[in-house]
């Protein structure tokens, strides 16, 4: 991904086919990343979006279930 714009190749994230997105957001972000189109394009294809400003630390885990993110405060 670039860093979280708005300008993705679709095709490539269609194809990895993640199930987990997990996006690091700095403070005082000035380019506003992850953009929203961003977000809902990984959403649309089935990932589950986690990001910092809005979860905290996460971290993504493989159980038995399979993959989940959990927050860590």
């Amino acid at each position: 991904m670039r860093y979280g714009s708005r300008y993705q190749d679709q095709d490539f994230l269609r194809a990895v086919g993640g199930q987990v997105a997990a996006i690091s957001v700095g403070d005082d972000n000035p380019y506003g990343h992850p953009s929203s189109e961003l977000v809902g394009l990984l959403q649309d294809f089935g990932a589950l979006v986690a990001r910092t400003d809005t979860d905290g630390t996460v971290a993504v885990v493989h159980g038995s279930d399979g993959l989940r993110v959990v927050s860590l405060g």
